[in-house]
C-alpha cells in the first residue's frame, strides 16, 4: 500500500501528496476569491448566501434558547405556594406541544395571532429574552472557534475513513 504520514496536521500520501495539497490550495483560493466578490459574486444556496442562512438558523437557535430560559425561570417560581409549573409554563409548553418551534418567525406569529392574549404577551417576552441573549449571552467568537474545530475534527476522521477505504483496511 501507499505510505501515509501526518505532518503538521496535513496528511501526506506517498506520491499523491503534491497533487492533493495543490488541489486543496486551489479550492481555498477559489473560495476566498468568490467570497470576496471577485469573479462573479458570492456562493448562493437556493438564492441565499451562506451567511444569511447561518443568520436565519441563529435566529431560530436564539428563539429556542429564549424559550428554554423562560421555561427555566417559570419552573423556578413558586407563586406563593402554588404550583411552580403553572400559568406561563403550562401555556408555553402546551403551545410548543401543539406547534413545534422549527421556524421562529412563523412560530412567534402564531403566538401573536392566537385568540389567547397571554400568548401574544408571551411572544413579546420571548423576543425580548432572545434579543438580550443575542446581545449579551451568546459568544460569537466561541461559535466561530467551535465551527472550525468541528470541521477540522470531521475532516481528519473522514480523511482517515477515505484512506482506509482506498487501502482496503477497516
Amino acid at each position: 500500500g501507499e505510505e501515509m504520514t501526518l505532518v503538521r496536521g496535513h496528511l501526506a500520501l506517498g506520491g499523491h501528496q503534491g497533487a492533493l495539497v495543490g488541489r486543496c490550495k486551489q479550492h481555498k483560493r477559489h473560495i476566498s476569491s468568490r467570497a470576496s466578490g471577485a469573479g462573479g459574486g458570492s456562493v448562493q444556496l437556493q438564492g441565499v448566501d451562506p451567511e444569511r442562512r447561518a443568520a436565519r438558523a441563529s435566529v431560530n437557535l436564539m428563539t429556542m434558547v429564549a424559550v428554554q430560559l423562560i421555561l427555566t425561570q417559570e419552573a423556578s417560581y413558586d407563586n406563593e405556594g402554588g404550583s411552580a409549573l403553572g400559568g406561563t409554563y403550562r401555556l408555553l409548553t402546551d403551545f410548543l406541544d401543539q406547534y413545534p418551534l422549527t421556524n421562529s418567525t412563523e412560530w412567534l406569529e402564531k403566538m401573536m395571532k392566537h385568540p389567547n392574549p397571554d400568548l401574544g404577551f408571551l411572544a413579546l417576552r420571548v423576543m425580548e429574552v432572545r434579543e438580550a441573549y443575542a446581545d449579551e449571552g451568546f459568544d460569537y467568537e466561541k461559535m466561530r472557534s467551535e465551527v472550525k474545530s468541528e470541521m477540522e475534527s470531521d475532516q481528519k476522521e473522514l480523511t482517515r475513513i477515505w484512506i482506509s477505504a482506498r487501502m482496503g483496511t477497516p
